[in-house]
C-alpha cells in the first residue's frame, strides 16, 4: 500500500472514531443496569376467596398496601391482571388499606395467573385454579425484592383439592 493510500485509511479512521464519540456524549453514557427506586410501600398479602373456583364462577381477591413502617396506604390505586377471565381494576384502598375486587373466571379449567401492582410497591404474583384439580402450589405469592427466599411446594390435587 503506498504511502498516500495509507494516510487516506488513517484520516478515515480517526474521522469515524470522532464521530462516534461526538454521538456518544450527545446521547449520555450507556448503562447496561437498569436503575429502580426502592419500593415506598408492601404489599402485605393477596388472599383469593375461594382458592378454586369452577369455570365461570367467581372468587373474591382482597390485598392490603402498608407503608414501609406498616401502616396502612389509604385511597391508593391498585392493578389487577389476569391471564383469563376477568377481573375489575383499577381499585382504591379503603383507610384500611385494604382493597378488595372480584375476579370472574373463564370459561375453562385450568391455572390463571393473577398480577396485583402498586405504584412504589413490588408486584405480587399468585395462581388461582379454576376447575379440575391440577397442582396446588405453595406458597401462592413471593416477595421478589432481591433479597428475601423462599421455600416452593409444589403437590398434585385432586378436584377436592386433596393432595394425591
Amino acid at each position: 500500500m503506498s504511502r498516500k493510500k495509507k494516510r487516506i485509511v488513517v484520516v478515515g479512521l480517526a474521522m469515524v472514531i470522532l464521530a462516534t464519540l461526538q454521538c456518544a456524549e450527545k446521547e449520555g453514557p450507556v448503562n447496561p443496569y437498569v436503575e429502580s427506586e426502592p419500593p415506598q410501600y408492601v404489599i402485605e398479602y393477596v388472599s383469593i376467596d375461594p382458592g378454586r373456583v369452577n369455570p365461570g364462577e367467581s372468587a373474591l381477591i382482597e390485598t392490603k398496601i402498608a407503608d414501609l413502617s406498616g401502616n396502612p396506604v389509604a385511597e391508593y390505586e391498585v392493578f389487577f391482571e389476569v391471564d383469563g377471565g376477568s377481573i375489575e381494576s383499577p381499585v382504591l384502598t379503603n383507610q384500611a388499606g385494604i382493597v378488595s375486587t372480584v375476579f370472574n373466571a373463564p370459561a375453562y379449567s385450568g391455572q390463571v395467573q393473577l398480577v396485583v401492582r402498586a405504584d412504589g410497591a413490588v408486584p405480587q404474583t399468585a395462581f388461582i385454579q379454576v376447575g379440575e384439580g391440577a397442582l396446588s402450589v405453595s406458597p401462592q405469592s413471593i416477595l421478589a425484592d432481591g433479597l428475601a427466599t423462599s421455600d416452593l411446594v409444589v403437590e398434585l390435587v385432586d378436584t377436592e383439592g386433596n393432595p394425591v
